[in-house]
This record gives C-alpha cells, sequence and structure tokens, in this order.
C-alpha cells in the first residue's frame, strides 16, 4: 500500500497554486517520491488523476479517488478540485492513500477518517482499505487528545459534534484553535455549583430596561437636537445587538447548553465574540490565570448596578495583610489587601530546588523578610532606621480559593521563558486555618520553618484607616494531620480535617487546570470533581471521560517512571533505551472549595435555567430544525447544469423527476420549445473539463434521475442539450470509444477551422484516425500531419501507421490539429520539416491572460485583463498597460507581481514574461511612483543610534531605488542629501555616514564605501532593508576584516555595567591580542581579564544575565586556529563584547535587590517572547476582554 501527501502553497513569483504530491510506498522505504504538480483549485479530478497516474506510471484504471464522505466516481472526474475541498488557503494539507486493485468496483466508497483527499487505489480485493493497516496515516487531529478538536462541517454555530451526550453525561467545548485554556476554565467554573448558580440568577432583561432608561433619561437631559443626531434604533433591533456582546448572558447560554444538550460537544463562538474576539484570535493561546482575572473583571463590569454586582467578590476575594514591624518598638505598618487568586512561587529567584508541595509555598508566600543593615526600615515611632520584619499575613479566606502555580519562569542563563516541571504535590483537603493571621503555625504537610526570634506583641497601624489594631486571637492548636495527595501508589483516603466554627478554613479540591507542553505552547485540558456523582473527570476539549482518584496524582509533575511512557521506552525517535523523564503536562492552577455541609450551595437543576435563556435556546434549536428540515429537501434534490452552445444554467428537480421532464424542463430555459420538436431534443451527460458529450441514457427516458445515478449531494452535475434536424439520427454513446476533437488548419487564412468532434476505437490505429478524419474533414489519409496538444508542448502523431493511439496517449478529450501537406510530406521517413499549424499552434500555446489593477485597487476588476505573448518583453507589457493609467507617463508608475500581501517589482524591461514567471491568470499589481530600472535595488533605510540602550534603537527613514553597482561613498552622499531635505538632519561631511545591514531589528555588516553596493552585500535581493548610522567624526572603517562591535565592562564588585562604546576589532585577532588590547583601554592585566558575548545586542542589557554567561569560553578542539571570530568567541559585527576583572568578587544581592530584579524580568518576560527560530523578540499579544465600559 502507498500513500499521497498533497500539499497545496502559492509559488514565491506566482499567484498558482501547487499542489506538491508525496507518494511513500510502506513496502519499501527507499520508495519515496515526490512530485510537482502545477494544478490550480479550478483544475478537474480527472487532470489530478491523470498526472499522478502518468508519473506513478498507473493505469488510470487502477486506483480510485474519494475525499471525506464523498465517492469520487468516473462522473465526477469532471469536477475541480475545489469542488471537492482542495482549496488554497490556510488548511493546504491533504492526505491520499494509494492502494493498487485488480478489477475492483470503482464506485465504491473508500472513506478516509481524516479531512484529507484520499487517492485510495484497491489491493486485491474490493473491500475498505481506508483503515488497513498496511496504509500510512499522517497525523489526524482528531485522533489526539493533544491538538485541538473541530466541530462538524455541518454542525450548527451552537453545538459542535451531534454523535450524542458523552457516556458520563457531560457535554464537552470545541476547540477553536487554541482555546485549550479556555475550555478548561469555562468548564471549571460550569462545575463550580455557587459560580453557575451565582450566573443563572443574572438577568439579561432587567439590566437592557435599566440601561434602556438610564440612556432615555441620558438623552432627554441632553435637549432634543442631541438625541435626534442619533440614527433612531428600534428596542428589538437594540436588544438583538446587545445580546450578542453581552458576556453574562452569553455564559448563561453556554452552561444551559452544557447542562441540557444532547451532543457530544458544544461551541464557543458566540461567548468569543461576546469577548470582543474576532476569529484569529482564538488562533493565539494564552495563560489560563491570566484569562480568569480578565474575564472576572469583565463579569465585575457588566454586573455592575445589578443584584450580581458583588458575585465575584463574594466567591473569590479574601483578604491579606501586608506589613513591616519594628523590632525595637513592636509598632506595625500594615495595608489591607484584596486577592482572587493566590499565586505560588514554585523556585525563588536565585533557587535551585523547587518547593516540594504547595504546603511549602504557602510557607514561603507568608515567609517573614528581616530588613537590617542598609536594608533597615525607618520606623514612625522610633523615628529612626531600625531592623524590622516584612511579610504578608492573610486575614480571610474565600469561598472559592484559586491558586496559580507559577510553573513559567525566566531563565537569565539561556535568556528566554522557561516551564518548570519540577513535582509539587497538593492535597485532596487543604487546612489553612493555620495560615490566618494570629496564628502563622506551618500549613500541614509543609516542612518546619525556622523558629522566629521572640518578640511582644505588635500595636498596628492600618494604612488604610489609620486604625491601630492588634493581631488577633491567640494561637490555636494547630492539625498535624498530613493531607499532601500521595503518589498514585499509596492510598489517597484520609483521615482529613474537619472544619469547625473555630476552623473554618477547610478546603476540598474540585478542580486542576493542567498544562501539557513548554514555555513556547502547548495544551490545556483539566480534572474536575463533579459534587453530584462524586467522581472525577478529565475534560479535553469535545472530549470528557471519567478517571480514577489516583490520576490526579499524574499532575504533580516531577520525573514520571519509565513504565508509562510508551511502554517502557523514551518516546525520542533517537532513543530507545529505558528512561524516567520529567513529564511536561503538570497542575498549572488548582480549584479549592470550602468543606461547609450546612451552608452546601447544590449544582443548579435545569429548572433553575432563566426561562429567558430557554427561550432563546428554544428559538435556536427551532432555527437548527428548519435550516436541518431545508438541508435535507436540498440533499433530496438533484442538482444539474445545463449546457447548451457555451452557455451553463442551474437546474434543481427531485429525484423522482423522469429524463423526459427534466429535457423538457431545460429546453423551456433556454426557450427551445418553437425551435425543436421534443424528439429532436435530449439530455445527454456532459464533462465540461474536455467539452465531452457522454452517456445518452438512451431508453432510459422515463426513469428517475435519481435512478440513473444524476443525484449527488456534494455538488450539481453536468448535462447538455443536444439536438438535431427531422431527418438526422441521434448518434449514441459508445463508451469503447475515444471522444477527440479535431481542427482544420487553413493555410490560407493561417488559422484553424472549428473543431469537429469525433469518435475513435480506443483500440484504433494512426491509420484509423487518418481514415476517420479524412471521411469527416475530407483531408486525404496520405496527406496529413497530425499534432496533438500535450501539456508542455505539442507532439506530432509520426508514422507508422500502425502504430496504436494508446502509444501516443491520446484519451478522452484529446485535442488534434490536422496539416494538408504534400502526400510525400505525411508518409513515414519524411522527417521534421517546419509547419506552419505548428508554429500557429505554438503562437497560441504561448498565449496568456494576465490580470492588473489600477493605481488604488488590491484587486483587478473583471475587465481589467490583457491577452499577451508570454515570450513579449516586459517593457512592451508595460506600453499596453500605459492606456489604462489615467495619463501617467511609463516612468510614473510601477507593475508588481506575486499578491496584495506580497509583491515584487517587475524592473528589467527586456526580460521576456515567461522568465519572469508570469502565467495564465497572474496578477499584475500598479501603483503610482517611479519605477525601478534593471540593476537597481530598493533600499528601505533606517536611522541607527547605537550610543543608547532602548529597546529598537531604529527610526524608519525613507526608501529609494540605488544602482547595485553605486559605490557606498556615492549611496551615502545621496542619503545625507535627503536627510537633509527630507528630515533636517544635518550632517557635516558624508565621512561621517556609514551604511549597515539590518537583520532582525539589529544591526550587521558594516559597508565599505570603496565598494559597489552589490560587492558589498553577501546576497542579492531585488529590496533591501539598510541602517544608517551618523557618526560624531569620520568613519575609521578602512579595511574588511575590521569588525564594527560594542564593548561594555562588567563590575562584579558592584553589579553594574559601563558605558558601551563602538570600535573595530580586527576578526583575525587572536584571544590573547583581544585581552592585550581591552587591557590597554581598561587598566586591567591582561592575565587577568575575562571575556563573554551577548546576543540581540541592541536590547537592553539586563544585568542578571551577566553573571551567567558563559565566561572564557573554551575553544573547540577541531580548529587548528583560533580568532576572534571563530571558535570560541565567534563574534560578529553589531554585537555586545563584554570584558570583566577576573579576580573582583561578585556582590551578593540583598533579598530587596533581588525582588526589583525579578520584578523587572517578568516585566520583560510579560512584553517580549522569543521564537525559536532566531535571537529576535517580539510583543506579545495582550489577552483583552472589550466591554462596553471599557476593555478588561
Amino acid at each position: 500500500a502507498s500513500a499521497v501527501w498533497l500539499f497545496m502553497a502559492p509559488l514565491r513569483d506566482s499567484d498558482d497554486e501547487v499542489i506538491n504530491v508525496i507518494v511513500i510506498d510502506d513496502t519499501d522505504e527507499n520508495a519515496t517520491k515526490k512530485l510537482d504538480l502545477a494544478l490550480r483549485g479550478e483544475d478537474t479530478v480527472h487532470v489530478l488523476r491523470d498526472k499522478i497516474a502518468d508519473e506513478m506510471k498507473w493505469g488510470k484504471e487502477d486506483f480510485a479517488l474519494s475525499y471525506k464522505a464523498l465517492n469520487l466516481t468516473a462522473d465526477d472526474l469532471a469536477q475541480t478540485l475545489e469542488d471537492i475541498g482542495l482549496t488554497h488557503g490556510s488548511n493546504n494539507k491533504y492526505i491520499v492513500h494509494v492502494k493498487k486493485h485488480t478489477g475492483a468496483d470503482n464506485s465504491k466508497n473508500f472513506y478516509s477518517t481524516n479531512d484529507s483527499l484520499a487517492v485510495v487505489p484497491y489491493g486485491g480485493s474490493s473491500s475498505s482499505s481506508s483503515s488497513s493497516s498496511s496504509v500510512i496515516t499522517y497525523p489526524s487531529t482528531s485522533s489526539s487528545s493533544y491538538y485541538s478538536s473541530y466541530g462538524s462541517s455541518y454542525g450548527s454555530s451552537y453545538y459542535g459534534y451531534n454523535q450524542g451526550r458523552n457516556a458520563t453525561g457531560f457535554v464537552g467545548l470545541s476547540n477553536q484553535g487554541a482555546t485549550c485554556y479556555m475550555n478548561s476554565l469555562i468548564q471549571s467554573l460550569y462545575m463550580t455549583p455557587e459560580f453557575r448558580a451565582g450566573v443563572y440568577q443574572w438577568s439579561f432583561d432587567d439590566k437592557f430596561q435599566a440601561d434602556r432608561e438610564k440612556q432615555k433619561t441620558s438623552s432627554e437631559g441632553e435637549g432634543a437636537p442631541a438625541a435626534a443626531a442619533a440614527a433612531p434604533v428600534s428596542e428589538a433591533e437594540d436588544k438583538a445587538a446587545k445580546q450578542k456582546s453581552s458576556i453574562p448572558l452569553q455564559l448563561q447560554l453556554l452552561f444551559a447548553r452544557l447542562q441540557t444538550s444532547d451532543v457530544q460537544s458544544v461551541k464557543t463562538k458566540d461567548l468569543t465574540h461576546s469577548f470582543g474576539w474576532k476569529d484569529s484570535d482564538a488562533f493565539t493561546q494564552h495563560d489560563v490565570q491570566e484569562l480568569c482575572r480578565v474575564l472576572f473583571e469583565a463579569l465585575e463590569k457588566n454586573f455592575k448596578g445589578t443584584t450580581q454586582a458583588d458575585l465575584v467578590n463574594e466567591l473569590y476575594q479574601g483578604t491579606m495583610k501586608d506589613y513591616v514591624r519594628c523590632k525595637e518598638c513592636n509598632f506595625e505598618s500594615a495595608r489591607e489587601d484584596h486577592f482572587l487568586d493566590v499565586p505560588l512561587v514554585i523556585r525563588g529567584f536565585g533557587e535551585e530546588k523547587a518547593v516540594a508541595s504547595i504546603e511549602e509555598a504557602f510557607q514561603k508566600f507568608v515567609q517573614v523578610e528581616l530588613l537590617e543593615g542598609d536594608n533597615s526600615y525607618f520606623c514612625e515611632r522610633c523615628q529612626k532606621k531600625v531592623s524590622a520584619e516584612k511579610g504578608l499575613k492573610f486575614m480571610r479566606f474565600p469561598k472559592l480559593l484559586s491558586l496559580q502555580l507559577k510553573r513559567f519562569d525566566f531563565d537569565f542563563q539561556l535568556m528566554r521563558r522557561v516551564k518548570l516541571n519540577d513535582e509539587v504535590t497538593f492535597p485532596l483537603v487543604l487546612d489553612l486555618n493555620p495560615l490566618i493571621s494570629g496564628r502563622q503555625a506551618p500549613v500541614p504537610g509543609a516542612p518546619a520553618p525556622a523558629p522566629a526570634p521572640e518578640t511582644a506583641p505588635a500595636e498596628t497601624k492600618m494604612e488604610e484607616d489609620g486604625a491601630g489594631t492588634g493581631d488577633g486571637d491567640a494561637d490555636r492548636k494547630q492539625k498535624d494531620k498530613d493531607t499532601s495527595v500521595p503518589p498514585p501508589d499509596r492510598n489517597l483516603y484520609g483521615p482529613f480535617p474537619e472544619p469547625s466554627e473555630e476552623d473554618p478554613y477547610v478546603y476540598e479540591l474540585f478542580s486542576v487546570l493542567i498544562h501539557k507542553g513548554s514555555s513556547m505552547g502547548g495544551h490545556y485540558y483539566a480534572y474536575i470533581k463533579s459534587f453530584e456523582k462524586d467522581k472525577w473527570y478529565e475534560f479535553n476539549d469535545a472530549n470528557v471521560s471519567e478517571i480514577k482518584l489516583e490520576d490526579i496524582g499524574k499532575a504533580f509533575g516531577g520525573e514520571e517512571p519509565a513504565s508509562t511512557v510508551y511502554g517502557g521506552y523514551s518516546s525520542s525517535y533517537y532513543s530507545r533505551s529505558m528512561v524516567s523523564y520529567k513529564s511536561s503536562a503538570n497542575a498549572y492552577m488548582l480549584m479549592y472549595r470550602k468543606v461547609d455541609k450546612k451552608n452546601a450551595k447544590q449544582m443548579p437543576a435545569i429548572a433553575d435555567i432563566p426561562a429567558s435563556v430557554t427561550g432563546i435556546i428554544n428559538a435556536e434549536e427551532e432555527e437548527i430544525k428548519k435550516k436541518k428540515e431545508l438541508e435535507e429537501a436540498e440533499r433530496e434534490m438533484v442538482k444539474l447544469k445545463i449546457h447548451f452552445q457555451g452557455a451553463e444554467k442551474p437546474l434543481n428537480l427531485s429525484k423522482s423527476t423522469t429524463l423526459a421532464e427534466a429535457t423538457r424542463l431545460a429546453a423551456d430555459m433556454f426557450d427551445l420549445g418553437h425551435r425543436f420538436a421534443p424528439d429532436c431534443i435530449r439530455l445527454r451527460a456532459y464533462s465540461p473539463y474536455n467539452d465531452m458529450p457522454q452517456d445518452t441514457y438512451t431508453g432510459k427516458e422515463n426513469v428517475g434521475l435519481a435512478a440513473l445515478g444524476l443525484h449527488n449531494v456534494y455538488s450539481a452535475r453536468a448535462m447538455m442539450i443536444e439536438t438535431r434536424q427531422p431527418d438526422e439520427e441521434f448518434l449514441e454513446y459508445d463508451a469503447s470509444t475515444t471522444f477527440v476533437k479535431v481542427s482544420k488548419f487553413n493555410a490560407a487564412t493561417n488559422s484553424f477551422e472549428a473543431p469537429v468532434s469525433m469518435y475513435v476505437g480506443k483500440d484504433n490505429m494512426l491509420q484509423d484516425l487518418k481514415q476517420s478524419i479524412e471521411a469527416k474533414l475530407g483531408v486525404p489519409a496520405q496527406s496529413q500531419r497530425i499534432f496533438k496538444e500535450g501539456y508542455s508542448a505539442s507532439e506530432e502523431l509520426k508514422p507508422p501507421n500502425n502504430t496504436p493511439l494508446t502509444h501516443f496517449r491520446v484519451y478522452d478529450g484529446a485535442k488534434l490539429f490536422v496539416e494538408e501537406v504534400d502526400a510525400m510530406d505525411g508518409q513515414e521517413g519524411a522527417g521534421d520539416k517546419p509547419s506552419r499549424a505548428l508554429d500557429e499552434m505554438e503562437r497560441i500555446r504561448n498565449l496568456i491572460e494576465l490580470l492588473f489593477t489600477l493605481p488604488g485597487q488590491d484587486q483587478p476588476l473583471p475587465e481589467h485583463k490583457l491577452t499577451v505573448d508570454k515570450n513579449m518583453k516586459y517593457g512592451e507589457l508595460k506600453k499596453l498597460l500605459q492606456p489604462f493609467m489615467g495619463g501617467l507617463s511609463l516612468d510614473e508608475f510601477k507593475v508588481s507581481k506575486g499578491v496584495s500581501t506580497w509583491k515584487t517589482e517587475l524592473k528589467d524591461e527586456d526580460e521576456p514574461l515567461h522568465e519572469c514567471h508570469l502565467r495564465d491568470r497572474s496578477v499584475l499589481f500598479t501603483e503610482k511612483g517611479s519605477p525601478m530600472r534593471k540593476g537597481e535595488i530598493s533600499c528601505t533605510l533606517n536611522l541607527f543610534d547605537g550610543t543608547k540602550e532602548v529597546p529598537d534603537p531604529f527610526t524608519e527613514l525613507f526608501c529609494m531605488p540605488v544602482p547595485e553597482n553605486m559605490l557606498v561613498s556615492d549611496v551615502l552622499a545621496l542619503i545625507m542629501k535627503r536627510l537633509k531635505e527630507e528630515k533636517s538632519i544635518e550632517v557635516p561631511d558624508v565621512r561621517h555616514l556609514r551604511l549597515r545591514e539590518m537583520w532582525s531589528r539589529n544591526v550587521a555588516k558594516a559597508y565599505m564605501p570603496s565598494k559597489t553596493l552589490k560587492e558589498n552585500m553577501k546576497y542579492n535581493y531585488n529590496e533591501r532593508t539598510l541602517a544608517v548610522q551618523i557618526l560624531p567624526g569620520p568613519d575609521p572603517l578602512r579595511d574588511e576584516k575590521e569588525q564594527c562591535v560594542y564593548v561594555q565592562q562588567w563590575h562584579p564588585e558592584s553589579y553594574t555595567l559601563g558605558p558601551r562604546e563602538e570600535v573595530l576589532l580586527n576578526e583575525d585577532w587572536s584571544m590573547d591580542e583581544l585581552r592585550a588590547w581591552l587591557a590597554t583601554r581598561s587598566g586591567l592585566p591582561a592575565e587577568r581579564i575575562g571575556v563573554a558575548k551577548i546576543y540581540n545586542s541592541h536590547f537592553v542589557t539586563d544585568v542578571l544575565e551577566v553573571p551567567e554567561l558563559e565566561w572564557d569560553k573554551k575553544p573547540s578542539p577541531y580548529q587548528s586556529r583560533h580568532t576572534i571570530s571563530t571558535s570560541p568567541l565567534y563574534l560578529k559585527d553589531g554585537e555586545v563584547l563584554l570584558f570583566r576583572d577576573n579576580e573582583a568578587k561578585l556582590k551578593e544581592l540583598t533579598k530587596e535587590e533581588k525582588d526589583v530584579f525579578e520584578k523587572e524580568a517578568n516585566s520583560k518576560k510579560r512584553s517580549t517572547t522569543t521564537s525559536s527560530y532566531g535571537g529576535w523578540s517580539r510583543k506579545e499579544k495582550a489577552l483583552k476582554i472589550h466591554t462596553a465600559d471599557g476593555d478588561a
């Protein structure tokens, strides 16, 4: 068996779509073959089949095509690739399964479970092979829970899958692209009784009416003119618009669908649209904790002024105290803060070991910090700097506690974001009573903290109200039960602490939001407990499955035993040894519910769903029902495309309509009733691809269309009207013949006459064809030269005359051209003589139709097209375009090829169009402006200031065409002139300017002024982005071996960096020569100088990264010569070189200094992300939910 992979993508220099077909024979690993087939979306299945057959040397009847549930039989070969779903766009990967057959039924459906085109040849039996183990199948997103799950193509806008509710009784959520993080959070909130009940209790109608009254009052107060200025909107229209944008209402609807729908999953598009998100936003993955925070903020804005205004705070808000206490007078300055979640640090700044449990993380959260020495605290009561204790205390925990495990961190050695996969255990039941202010005892399960110094009770000053309070109640007895969840191989059950009036803060775990992947991305899913069933379930997008209690321990993270890794083997392609590895699937958020048996909220019943919400859902279901009925009725219709004399009209009829009735209706459409008698008109099958009449259905005039096999759910069937005169007879269709079209060359007019349709036997010889042409066109057989139009070139059907037509690949729809010549020239051995007919064929073949836009247009209008010879030179084409340019001269407009978002300007007027990669139906884009000439480079110039440490030291200047053979010194003179004229920037001398390459917002090689632009460039491009640098004096660069780099001294003793200086270093220097040069500049002994290199040189250097750099890296033992441009430094233009005194002692940072650095690092982490493809950084798109009151 074999598999074929089809991939559609545009050529870089063309708007053509190319299908790249990779054929893999799994019986021979060396049989891989790649086919580049130049096909378009409008090409037919027939063309695709023929090309695969020709390239693979397969018979055309040896394999069949199927796509999804669609059978592509011989009658479907006329369908376009777009018709069957091979469209050019974002989803352009298609899998084709190939299996040889011998005499099987070509109409059999070989259904591929993937959304893939399946070329399914058969293997010797007619049984379906799509599921055969010998068929290679490439990744199917539906088969792996790691990837996104998409809704059915035929589902509604509300429901993703209609196979019926999951066996668990729960409904999943369809993934829109990368919304697994949202799905996990929404399911967790839905499964929270208090939150679901609170959402249901909100009333959209009350909110809407209140807003209308408020708006009415506001309009009346502003006066009639202001009110009249706004366009009138009816209440019904206003209400419909507000319903779509109301986040609480859409959340109610989604919860109600999850609770009542009898489907596997529901869609979330209505909810995300209420967020103000575009479809593209669904393909950006965000942090689930960030979404939780933003969603709660958006809900608070929407709940404002309603009975549910305090819902979020009532359920999720806790209180903590941020305090500083003087150790001399015990005076405490404190401030109360509210929190909706608690962020728990997994591994603190500068620490090598992660916490072992969330209990330990809580202890670190409230750990007291001692302020003393240089970091002493100024006490208001003592009026001096004193030693003090600083920390956080929990005052009150909420009903629902959300914990974030901060697994995403910033690695200052790698200078990129990383994920911490360390094991962190968490309990099923969590006792937080010891953490309440006034007790501060260790949390059960946490390691015992170091003993605190004995002090007297403190007096407290609350900064919010200035009132002094004590620390609260006396210490209570701490429970010593270990509530940590043990590993999967240990007993998970009790005993657990019970809450009491004295100790109320006992929590039960009910949701674990898990992230599987790395810091660059991954997949979210959730383990959630059902309070109704007292069971745990995995909610993974559209899939919901029951799990065992011990499965929760798998979310701890850390090392996973080898026995759980693919049967004891590593997943690495290169390693098959027995291993353990650090699992990337681990808990990221935990949700706990306060244990309160007396006041516990029960899960809302269906009766608790608001009537207004039920009404909307009922209306939706009625709409879906009607739509399905219409679709079903449409599926019952036979869709026909009727062709007659070049025109095409659609005709939809019921399946029971007879062929005779369809013929009458088709004739009426073309008004043929008064021209032909009913028995002189008939409908027959037709192939638009090769303009070929097919089956005549003689004797089946009273048979229904469906019984004739004309019913196709997915596409219309092509039929043609055929007419005759009363004295003529209709010819019958003979499947054993080949349909061809023959055009006779008229030597007098040097053109071809209209083609004549003919049928020749499939086993005919060349002589038989010549005799048929003689009988039809009157050209003697011995005087014929016959040519066949081929795919890439015309081919002559040369004697001997007993050659089978199959040798010349004369198949159905072949276009033949016959030229009458001297009898001797048509015989065997006559040789290749010039042919006027062949010349005319080539002329016609070289004609291409080009579409073009006018200046200011993004797409061409239908009338803007030209038919030209592809051998025409570009200069001639431009002259043909000029009359359409509104009076612009040839030097006032330019022409580009490609697509609207990626265009390449044409500039060589002597270049033939085919060498410009222009093909039939290529689009040309015109715009006003001076065109580039041959040998010119379009340079986009940016002003670069290397003296400042800023995130982006570039300022865009202008774009200018520059001859590639112009000296760089002359280019700089032009730039200096434009800087003065256009930017008012005065440069005293052209020698004060330097031109440099620019890659990914970093400068690189400096261009030598004495060389041409082309000589300086390593690669030739039509367009380049360059940096212009203004120097304080004449450019000292004289040698190509000199590198423009930046030098900066690191002072470990003060944890600071000196000023950054731009210098020229010879790339051939040894490391010793470099150190000697640095010694003369710094005064340090050369033997004590250490060096290191920083990448991304023009982003602000963070001092935290410096100690972790590879200082004094050892050279490679495989290189005989070591220079600063080779191992170990590999220094290049534009990079930063750091040096230090290796004997200087590194300053030990205080906790406060570390906190400052960590905040700066986290800020940098949030604002930028590093691409895995290079060293550039880009802004990460912020997560926002848009509301009427502003963004959340």
